[in-house]
Formats: C-alpha cells, structure tokens, sequence
C-alpha cells in the first residue's frame, strides 16, 4: 500500500482467494428489491389522507403538517446510520420491523375509527412509518452495493428503481386484491414488512472486507489484514450478466406495464373487478419472476459451467462466472508448474510481468478521510447544499401536485387527472433512475484514465428541476404535466445520484455520508414544503374564505419563484463539488502512475539468474 499527503492508492492482493458465491450475492440483491419495496411504502399514507381530512375536519396545513413530520422523520435516518457503520445491519433491521408495523397498525385503526385521529397523534403514526420505511432503505442499498463494489450502477438501478415502482405496484394489488379496503391493505402491508424484515435479519450480512466500528476495535492487525484482502476477489470477479439481464427486462415489463394499468384503472377504462384483480396477479408473477433472480443454475445450462464439467465432478451447481482474469492467472501458474515438472525441459522459464493492479483500477479513486472528518470539508456540505435546495423543490411539487395544479389553472383537478399525476411520478422517478445508472454503468467501464467523474450526475437533477419550475409559469394549464414529467425525472435523477456520488466518493462511514444527504432531505421538508410553501398556501386560502383548497396563480406563483433562485444556486455547488473532485481523480491518476514505475524499476533492477547458474 502506498500514501502521499493527499490521496491514497491500494495495491491488491494476488494470492490465490476462494471464488464468490454468485447466487448468495444475487440473493442479496432480491431481499434488496423487497426491502425497497417496504421503502415506497411511506406513500401509503395518501390513500387514506382524503378520508382523515374530512372524517376529522383537518385543514390543509394540518395536512401538511402531518405529511411533513412524516417526511422529517423519513428522512432524518443519521441515528440509524452511527448503528450501522458501528454494528451492521442486523440492529437497524430489527428497528424497521418494530417501527414500520406500529405506523402502520396504528394508521389502519384511525382509518377504522378505532383510534381518534389528532394531528399529533396522525403525525406520530406516520413518522413510525416513515422510519421505518427508510430504515429498509438503509440496510438495503448499503449492504448489497458492499458486494458490487464495481458495479454500483447496476445495483443502484435494480434497488432504487423499485423505490420508484413500488407505490404502483402495491397501489395495484391494493386495487386488485383488496378492492380499495384501505384498513385490510395497511395490514397487507404490515406483514409484508414482517416477512421482509425477517429475511433481512438472517440473511443481509456485510462482506469479509466491510469492516464495522466494532470490527475495527475488536479484530486483530493480522485479522484485519487478512480480512482485508479478500477485497481483490470482490473486484476481480466480474458477476454473471445474464443475472443483471433478466432483472433488467423485468423491470422494463413493470416500467410500461404498471402506468398503462394505472392509467386504465384511474380513467374508468377498466371498471370490471375481474379486469383489475387480473392486473394484480400478472404483477404479482413479474415479482416472482423477479424474485428468482437469484437461483442457482445446473452447470449444464452454463457455457462456463459445460466447459468445467470435465474437470470438476464434484459440485452439482457452478457459482456462476469466474473472472478472465483470475482464469487467466490460475491457468498460467498450472502451466508454468507442469513445465517445471515435465521431463526434458531444458528452456529456461521466462518470468512473465504483470503490471501491478491498484483499485483504481476497479473503483473511481475516494476522499480517505472519516466522516466527523468530512464535516469540516467544503466538499460535503456543498453536497448537502444541492441535495437541500434541490430536494426541496421536489418536494413542494410533487407532494402538493394536486393543489398546486388547480391553483395554475384556477379550478380543482379531476380525479382522473390526480392519479395520472401519481403514474407519471412513479414512472418518471423510476426512468430518472435508470437513465443516472445507465450512465454510471457506461463510465465505469471506461479505462481509469478515461472515466467520467461521478459528480457530474449532479448537474441533471439541478438542471431538471429549474427548467420544470419555470415552465410551470409560463406554461398553459393544459400542458402543465409536462413540467411535472420533468420534476419526476429529477426526483429519480437526484434519489440514484445521492447513492452513487456519497458510495463512490467517500471510502469510509458510507452509511453515515448517506444518511447526511437524507438530512438534507429532512429540513428541505421542513422549510420548504411546511414553511415555504405550506404557510403561504394556507394564508391565501384563508384570504379567499377556505382552509382547504386555493385557486390562482398567487395561491403558489411566489413560492415557486423562491425555489427558482435557490435552484440555481445548487448549480453553483455542483460546479465546486466537481471540480475538487476532479483535482482528487487527477492526484490519484498520477500517484497510480508513479507506484507501477517504481514497481517496475524494481523488478528491471533484480538479477536474472540463467540456467548455468541454476546449476
């Protein structure tokens, strides 16, 4: 291993190392799916938010209220994140199975009448439920990227992608299966959560390499050496991409297949209950489907696996693809050996170099330092600045779409139109995600030299969002879901940007680093969605004589206009955060060339021994 002041570069391991289990990872990936699943599961609470507000007269900013504590709640996940890093996932697993199923029980009971519903007591509930939801976001994506280290993209895409797709896709079997009984459907819920959350506890489990706080204090030097090691493999051994392909194709089936569906049920194109609970079961079979993502599959059906065959008897099933590389390597010492051995070999054995491997071959280069270290960095803050401000502007639109829609166009939406917008927010949200890890996947693969630094995802989201705000301005009602697409888009853009920036950039405290940006996240909602933009709705709903709804452009023409400047501000965070990015890649590049030319000084500089002196 070799340091300079400034960066850090890791020389791998080339020992020989056991071959990765690719079901076992791949099986981490699907209870990922489910967890994120649970996670979309913090929109629940507007199915039945129409209902409370009128069986318990709740104005419109107790509405928000309620919807704001929920967020803060969701989003304040730091806590959970120290438990992580110090003790693994097992603990915050075990949170989310006592947090999400008290909400959610408690949630049904007001909705039942069984429970009198307070605006402290509904906010309460909801903030339970919020927890816990992004309880299972944490233990997911932090614990399944430990074992993707090069291929975050692809994980990212999988796992975020059903954050965005799960409301639709609950919100048809709930449709389906429960015939719009929401107080049955939050129970559905409930175990549902309950069995995911058990499959965590005894499953989802951190790799060899992925030492915790209480690892590092407990562990020996050599122990964590050794267990450091096992790293290389993690990096080495490319997964199956078959695997990848068939999550992939069922995703794109649920990203078309799902807002159709919605779209059909929610204009009264389908209205015949065998029609929807049809819909709820092929969803269910794309879930299965997916599900199985994770089986091990004879060799026989492997073209790797038939090739092995011969030589290996002994195992029934193959753990998928093995690495070129390390192919390549064993291949060679067993050559080399049986050259060694053979009789009449009088040709002297040439040393083949290989050039040295560092992780920046495999891994874009990282800030070293700790967490409570990075607090005291520019270069985390003006993350937190344009996850704020940015998130922030999401939130007002895409939590208040419905209001902030019959506001523009001085009369109350449609049902038909409200639902569409519910659609076009889970499908853009989930294509946002897609597209951001689309392009991780396409850099990555790029020679280290030649890689796009992954703080350039910044700028789509910011981007997104200023342009979408405007339009909603100067736009004409009739093409004011236009400007919503957009906002959708930047959701999905900045939710895969803060996983892949905050895994990527930082090498140390990941869940922390993450759960930092969701603080973000936490007083974006307070600011902006009740301070901002609840209290200047409820004020000029009043001047109209209503405390529920406001029509006209000055219900939320300043607000948005607020948001539009703070907007762009974010631009010019993004632009700092980059570039000193940027300077940290350049440094690591160049301290990577001078560790090969001493390596390989080195070795030009060792005695080569002929065969004569062999003898």
């Amino acid at each position: 291993m070799e340091t300079t002041d400034a960066v850090k570069v890791e020389t791998l391991d080339v020992g020989p190392q056991k071959r990765i289990n690719e079901s076992h990872r791949f099986l981490l990936i699907v209870i990922g799916a489910l967890c994120c699943i649970c996670t979309s599961f913090s929109y629940a609470f507007n199915l039945i938010s129409g209902t409370m507000q009128t069986r318990y007269t709740l104005s419109q900013r107790d509405l928000v209220t309620i919807a704001t504590v929920g967020i803060v709640f969701m989003y304040f996940a730091l806590p959970y994140a120290f438990i992580f890093d110090y003790f693994g996932p097992l603990p915050v697993s075990v949170l989310a199975i006592i947090f999400f199923p008290i909400g959610t029980v408690c949630l049904a009971l007001c909705f039942m009448g069984k429970i009198h519903g307070t605006v402290a007591r509904l906010s309460v509930f909801n903030a339970l439920m919020g927890a816990g939801c992004i309880q299972f976001d944490l233990i997911s994506l932090m614990s399944t990227i430990s074992y993707f280290p090069v291929n975050k993209g692809p994980i990212t895409a999988l796992l975020k992608t059903f954050t965005g797709l799960g409301q639709a896709l609950v919100g048809t079997m709930y449709i389906g299966y429960f015939s719009k009984q929401a107080d049955i459907y939050f129970f559905f819920l409930m175990a549902f959560a309950i069995v995911v959350g058990t499959l965590a506890i005894i499953f989802l489990r951190l790799p060899a390499y992925h030492l915790t706080g209480y690892e590092m204090k407990k562990l020996s030097p050599e122990e964590k050496e050794e267990r450091g090691r096992t790293k290389a493999q993690f990096l080495r051994q490319k997964p199956p991409m078959w695997r990848f392909v068939w999550g992939f194709t069922i995703i794109f089936i649920l990203v078309i297949f799902l807002p159709v569906q919605s779209a059909m049920v929610a204009y009264n194109y389908v209205t015949d209950k065998k029609i929807t609970l049809a819909f709820a079961i092929i969803s269910t079979i794309l879930l299965i489907i997916f599900l199985l993502l994770w089986i091990p599959i004879p060799s026989c059906f492997t073209r790797k696996g038939k090739r092995t065959q011969e030589n290996s008897q002994e195992e029934d099933f193959v753990e998928d693809d093995i690495d070129d590389h390390i192919a390549q390597i064993e291949m060679g010492e067993k050559g080399t050996a049986n050259q060694t051995e053979g009789e009449g070999s009088a040709e002297p054995i040439e040393k083949v170099e290989k050039p040295v491997e560092t992780e920046v071959d495999y891994i874009a280069p990282q800030y070293q330092g700790t967490f409570l270290r990075n607090l005291l960095s520019p270069e985390l803050w003006s993350l937190f600045w344009s996850f704020f401000v940015i998130v922030g502007a999401e939130f007002v639109v895409i939590f208040n779409s419905g209001y902030i829609f019959s506001a523009l166009q001085g009369s109350e939406i449609s049902p038909e139109l409200r639902s569409l917008l519910t659609v076009l927010n889970g499908v853009g949200s989930a294509v946002g995600r897609l597209i951001m890890s689309a392009f991780e996947i396409w850099t990555q693969k790029r020679k280290a030299e030649d890689r796009i630094p992954i703080t350039i995802s910044l700028f789509p989201p910011t981007v997104t969002v200023l342009i979408s705000l405007i339009l909603f301005l100067v736009l004409p009602a009739q093409a004011l879901p236009f400007a919503f697409i957009l906002i959708a888009l930047g959701n999905g853009f900045i939710n895969a940007s803060i996983v892949l920036s905050t895994r990527t950039i930082y090498a140390k405290d990941s869940a922390k680093h993450y759960n930092f940006c969701f603080l973000a996240m936490a007083f974006a909602g307070i600011v902006f969605n009740r301070g901002l933009y609840g209290e200047w709705y409820a004020k000029e709903a009043e001047k109209q004589g209503s405390n529920l709804v406001c029509l006209g452009r000055e219900c939320v023409q300043t607000p948005i206009i607020i948001l539009i400047c703070l907007s762009a501000t974010a631009f010019a965070t993004n632009v700092f955060s980059h570039l000193r990015y940027r300077n940290l890649c350049a440094k690591v590049m160049k301290e990577r060339a001078r560790i090969r030319n001493e390596l390989a000084a080195e070795e030009a500089e060792e005695p080569i021994v002929d065969e004569e002196a062999k003898q």
